[in-house]
Parts: structure tokens; C-alpha cells; sequence
């Protein structure tokens, strides 16, 4: 009975010595396999850090050359507004003055007298015109 007992023991301890040495080996290879998975992993995040901050960096200079071609659309629409403003302002007050030049004339009676020459009926009771007085109002037509 006492070999039977020692025998199992040495049995029982050297298959609990198998699995312990199996066991070890295993969790070897996982702890190895798990630091490697670990590496892998942390590598991935700093590349996505980096490639997130590039990102980040990236879109506040679209944002930023945005912001700057619109500033420079919105100037340049000014500008271009101003200068054709101006123009056609300048342009509309000549006219005017102009209309009513013809409608002066028009209204005036004068009549081409021959020789290329204008003659005009004049008022004779208004008060001469002109810086030495040489001029006199044309009467309208009748």
C-alpha cells in the first residue's frame, strides 16, 4: 500500500510538474504574444495621434485660407463695386447736366439764320448776362 502511495505521489507530482511546466511555457508564449499585441496597439495610437494632429493642423490652414480668399473676395467686390460706382455716377451727372442743356436749347426759339449762323429772339427787358454784360436771355418758343 506504501509503494502504491508513493507511486501515485511521484505520479501526481510529476504530472502536476508536467502542468506546471506546460502552464508556464503557455503563459510564456501568451504574456510574450500579449506584449507584442500591446506594442502593436500603441504604435497604431501614436500614428493616429500623429496623424490626428496633422489633420487638426491641416484644417485650421484650410480654415484659415478660407477665411482669407473670402476677405479678399469681399474687398475685391468693394473695390470693383466703388470704381464702377463712381464711374457711372460721374457718368449719370454728365448726362444730366447735358439733358438739361438740350432741353434748354430745345426749348429756346432759335432758328439757323444762313451761313452756318443761329438767330435767337431775345428778351429784351432782362438784364444783360455774361461777365462784361454781352449776353441777353433767349426767349422760349412760342
Amino acid at each position: 500500500m506504501r509503494d502504491l502511495r508513493a507511486t501515485m505521489r511521484t505520479g501526481l507530482n510529476q504530472s502536476g510538474q508536467t502542468f506546471a511546466d506546460d502552464a508556464q511555457q503557455t503563459m510564456t508564449a501568451v504574456r510574450h504574444e500579449v506584449s507584442e499585441m500591446v506594442g502593436r496597439i500603441n504604435r497604431a495610437a501614436r500614428g493616429f495621434e500623429l496623424h490626428s494632429l496633422n489633420l487638426a493642423h491641416l484644417r485650421r490652414r484650410l480654415y484659415l485660407g478660407m477665411g482669407g480668399m473670402l476677405l479678399l473676395s469681399l474687398v475685391a467686390v468693394v473695390l470693383v463695386y466703388q470704381a464702377l460706382y463712381g464711374h457711372y455716377r460721374q457718368e449719370y451727372e454728365r448726362l444730366l447736366g447735358e439733358v438739361a442743356y438740350l432741353k434748354a436749347v430745345n426749348g429756346a426759339d432759335v432758328a439757323p439764320c444762313g451761313d452756318g449762323r443761329l438767330c435767337a429772339r431775345i428778351d429784351e427787358a432782362a438784364p444783360p448776362l455774361g461777365g462784361e454784360g454781352q449776353y441777353r436771355l433767349v426767349l422760349p418758343r412760342p
